[in-house]
């Protein structure tokens, strides 16, 4: 037979308990048995809507639309997002399905977020398929709307927890690789000190094919790459070994115009800053290693913009100020060691 899900209510003189996602059955398609109780009835939104349920291993899985669109503050487990896609997890399709400590699956702060989750098997491997939104006009002003459909992503399990992860499959929009120019790293972009509006001095880096080590005590330090995409992977593997922060720069343009990619060991988490006039704001709480390896993925297709951490997807979200700009790496108040830095330009 057939499981069927459905966005709906119940009675209740508490609105935040009246939306839930009810299932019902059946054998021929045409006559349905409506479950007696819910598959799903969470206590923390003011709307759900958007149900997508699926097995992955011996447990399943409902995802489902929600944010401060739908009139609740309290519907994701990460207070620096605000609408997305929560999941739930269960042992039947029939549910109860149960949030676990951490509930998003993908969010953003902004509106212009994921919509409309769904899983598919493809090549024995679990996809995910969204809508990426996009702002009216295309403009950073403009209300959220309808967009275009993402590139995939893999669905994986960590223990209980379902998490987003990097497709290979990007790379086959990827047109060629832009390596880095060493010579002009040394003797030219160290003396650039972008982003400062007093001359200082060169930032400190010690730089060498594949490994760039950059060093500021007191304040942040950019290192300009000299190339500028529009639609790339920007990715690299990094070590924080006292820095607060350190990553990457976007979009970076005169007069000192950028965005920052922030792994913020003071934030715990990933941030995305646009500098200076810091009118962009977009955050998501991860476990930051120190002194420990990691990898920072950027995807960026025109003003979509995706961000991992370890190939996890941590938050996608349109952005369109500065497109085409520049990209460099940043360190902030201590060392980051940047090794295997790659750049690919997209179609």
């Amino acid at each position: 037979g057939w499981y069927g899900y459905f966005a709906t209510r119940r009675p209740a003189n508490d609105l935040l308990r009246t939306s839930i996602i009810a299932g019902a059955y059946s054998d021929d398609l045409i006559h349905w048995k409506q479950f007696p109780t819910p598959v799903f009835a969470p206590d923390n939104c003011g709307c759900i809507e958007v149900p997508n349920v699926f097995k992955i291993g011996d447990l399943w899985y409902i995802t489902c639309l929600t944010g401060l669109f739908y009139g609740a503050f309290t519907s994701f487990s990460d207070e620096s997002i605000y609408n997305g896609t929560i999941y739930a997890v269960s042992d039947s399709p029939r549910g109860p399905f149960r949030q676990l400590k951490d509930n998003v699956l993908l969010g953003a702060r902004t509106a212009a977020c994921p919509l409309a989750l769904h899983h598919l098997i493809f090549d024995g491997e679990d996809y995910l398929l969204y809508t990426d939104r996009e702002k009216h006009n295309h403009t950073d002003g403009g209300n959220p709307v309808h967009g275009t459909l993402a590139t995939p992503k893999l669905l994986a399990r960590d223990g209980d927890n379902l998490i987003v992860r990097y497709s290979p499959k990007v790379e086959l929009l990827a047109r060629h690789e832009l390596p880095l120019d060493y010579d002009y790293l040394r003797n030219h972009a160290v003396w650039k000190d972008w982003g400062h509006i007093w001359k200082r001095p060169p930032v400190d880096a010690q730089i060498k094919e594949g490994c760039i080590q950059l060093s500021n005590p007191a304040n942040f330090s950019i290192l300009p790459l000299n190339i500028a995409l529009e639609s790339f992977i920007l990715e690299s593997e990094i070590t924080i070994r006292d820095a607060v922060a350190a990553g990457f720069v976007l979009r970076m343009t005169e007069p000192w115009n950028a965005d920052f990619v922030r792994v913020d060991s003071e934030f715990r988490g990933i941030r995305y800053i646009e500098y200076s006039a810091a009118e962009f704001l977009e955050t998501r709480h991860a476990v930051i290693p120190i002194n420990q390896a990691f990898q920072l993925k950027v995807v960026v297709r025109r003003e979509h913009t995706e961000i991992y951490l370890d190939d996890r997807l941590l938050t996608s979200f349109a952005r369109y100020r500065g497109l085409g700009g520049g990209l460099g790496l940043f360190v902030d108040r201590g060392t980051a060691i940047f090794r295997y830095c790659r750049i690919r330009e997209l179609a």
